[in-house]
């Protein structure tokens, strides 16, 4: 093979860099190549590409993720790291350890996506601004959150009024405060409109379920994985039906498998041709939800 083939090969597709003889692979010119096709390539890229800053830019535009990749002198360049957050905040986690400490890089992370508030240097998840911002795209965010954030009233209804369900993380101080469980009730029309929405989605759908992953059963936090579920029971044609609200929790069998405990927490009746019952029960079913840790944004 000559470099002209190995030209053509990356440029159709540059993940096939990792098929590659070595000698192509320490060739700049292929390689940028291949991670303007697909920045991952970068990890079958010689070392000496790896710290090469036009080859990492060229892969890091290409996907964020390359950056995990790069050489470790490269992670810790804050133009570039601040380049891959706004492009997805998850890369801060690729990012040199005092970029994490890095208030610029690390409020445009969560901006992107809250959940890349779970990288931050704990210095930052004691940082009001850095965690306001975070609640604020998601709620589900305060999770994160440094524990003395978490009993800070301004923080925690910011939180609630992005995700109800973010009461779970809230302190147990504040979850009898007034104001917190005002905002931790959705509104009227607003629980309407989700009932309206799962009557109309589970009557044209038996295979229909509604998730979120959980942390927390029962105040407590836990280690295992673990999601809460609304699903339909009954077929597609069946005029009746039942709308389970259930817990799945995995765990690893003593045979070293991983299998799946599920928990009917409780059912609603549906009937197709009794409107009015039947978003009184979706409602219902839609409050269990969001107590047990749904989140509003699986449903809407």
């Amino acid at each position: 093979m000559d470099k002209k083939e190995a030209l053509k090969i990356v440029q159709e597709s540059g993940y096939e860099l990792e098929n590659l003889p070595d000698e192509f692979k320490k060739d700049k010119e292929i390689v940028l190549e291949a991670v303007k096709n697909d920045g991952s390539a970068l990890e079958y890229a010689d070392k000496k590409l790896k710290a090469d800053k036009e080859v990492v830019l060229a892969a890091v535009k290409q996907d964020g993720l390359a950056l995990k990749y790069a050489d470790k002198k490269l992670r810790a360049d804050k133009k570039i790291v601040l380049m891959v957050v706004k492009q997805g905040g998850w890369n801060l986690d690729y990012a040199d350890k005092k970029l994490k400490n890095d208030k610029e890089v690390v409020l445009a992370a969560v901006k992107q996506d809250s959940r890349a508030l779970q990288f931050a240097d704990k210095k930052l998840k004691n940082d009001k601004e850095v965690v306001l911002a975070a609640v604020k795209q998601d709620g589900l965010a305060l999770k994160y959150a440094d524990k003395k954030l978490k009993a800070n009233k301004e923080v925690v209804l910011a939180a609630l009024k992005q995700e109800v369900s973010a009461h779970q993380y809230a302190d147990e101080k504040l979850k009898g405060d007034k104001d917190v469980v005002l905002a931790g009730k959705i509104d009227d029309d607003l629980l309407n409109d989700m009932a309206e929405l799962l009557f109309k989605n589970f009557n044209s759908s038996e295979d229909l379920i509604i998730d979120t992953d959980i942390d927390i059963i029962d105040g407590e936090p836990i280690k295992e994985s673990a999601r809460i579920m609304m699903l339909r029971e009954g077929l597609l044609n069946d005029s009746e039906y039942t709308v389970t609200i259930e817990r799945a929790v995995q765990f690893e069998s003593e045979d070293g498998d991983v299998e799946e405990d599920n928990e009917t927490i409780t059912s609603y009746s549906i009937s197709v041709k009794n409107h009015k019952e039947s978003i009184e029960e979706f409602e219902s079913a839609i409050k269990t939800y969001i107590e047990y840790g749904g989140s509003k944004r699986s449903i809407v």
